[in-house]
């Protein structure tokens, strides 16, 4: 279940208060666990040792956790959050912040972006970031990630480990990473890419564009007229409802399309691939499109019969 942003639990005791001006405060922690709270003014907050609670207020502050889990909240304008070791919670509020979680020790960290656009870096450690709202940047960072655009129109990196990445409202970019990864487009017009490993994609709503990258994998349009596409490996394609597109290209391996519609989908022919370089054969209930030179398989339309399969159906991609 999502955390709510205005309903997150001070889980830290507070054994030491400091709080800043309106002026431009240094405020640093002890060994215990300390509440430091910037004000107004553009404030420098270190909690150092310890389980801290520190606030921005008003004001562009740096935050800095130190040692510990630690909660963070900037505030209102542009803050700088950086939750440094252990496993913190890390809020930008309003403003275009840039927040970064623990980059050595592998903390896990839950990270807000609040409103504004937003720079949200997970970095190492299984982390949990939401963009909220805004065009936000976020980044997974090593281990195994899960990442939320939300609203605006956001770009995500999965990064290193097995990732799920899900852009939410607007349209966003989503890029996989290193290794296995989920991804889904959410509301909008997105652009997907699996990149590494084998990953699945989901555009869901809207007109969206999907690259599952190397190896074998699954690739779903949702809703909306959306383009397929599986690079390299044999991958799996289904493009739901909509007039949809399944870019095939020679080279690449072969890939199953489960759901084409005749009348609806197209073929698209990617790095100049043309009908008449095709040959098309029926097996079973299926359809085979191979290159007529080579042999090579490039695809299997699923419950398809081949007398169906005129050049009305390709496109050049």
């Amino acid at each position: 279940m999502r955390p709510d942003i205005n309903n997150l639990p001070l889980l830290n005791p507070v054994d030491n208060t400091q709080f800043g001006s309106d002026s431009n405060d240094i405020l640093i922690g002890t060994s215990v666990n300390d509440a430091l709270d910037g004000k107004a003014g553009d404030d420098w907050l270190f909690g150092k040792a310890a389980n801290d609670n520190l606030f921005g207020g008003l004001g562009s502050d740096t935050l800095r956790g130190g040692q510990g889990n630690d909660f963070v909240r900037g505030g209102q304008d542009n803050d700088w959050i950086f939750g440094d070791r252990g496993n913190d919670t890390l809020l930008g509020d309003k403003g275009n912040d840039t927040i970064f979680g623990d980059s050595d020790f592998g903390g896990s960290d839950l990270i807000f972006g609040g409103g504004g656009d937003d720079l949200l870096n997970g970095n190492a450690g299984n982390d949990t970031i939401f963009a909220e709202d805004g065009n936000d940047t976020l980044r997974g960072g090593q281990n195994d990630d899960i990442v939320f655009g939300d609203a605006g129109n956001d770009l995500l990196f999965g990064d290193v480990g097995n990732d799920s990445l899900c852009g939410g409202d607007g349209n966003d970019a989503i890029y996989g990473g290193r290794d296995r990864d989920e991804l889904c487009g959410g509301a909008g017009n997105d652009l997907l890419f699996g990149n590494e490993r084998e990953d699945k994609l989901n555009g869901e709503e809207g007109d969206d564009t999907l690259y599952g990258g190397k190896a074998n994998d699954t690739l779903i349009g949702g809703a909306g007229n959306d383009v397929l596409s599986g690079d390299v490996g044999n991958d799996l394609l289904s493009g739901g409802s909509g007039n949809d597109i399944f870019v095939l290209t020679s080279g690449k391996g072969s890939d199953v399309v489960t759901d084409f519609q005749i009348g609806q989908d197209l073929i698209g022919l990617g790095g100049g691939l043309s009908f008449a370089q095709l040959a098309i054969a029926q097996t079973n209930n299926n359809t085979l499109i191979s290159a007529k030179d080579t042999g090579e398989l490039l695809a299997t339309l699923n419950g398809i019969q081949a007398n169906l399969i005129t050049q009305q159906l390709f496109i050049s991609v």
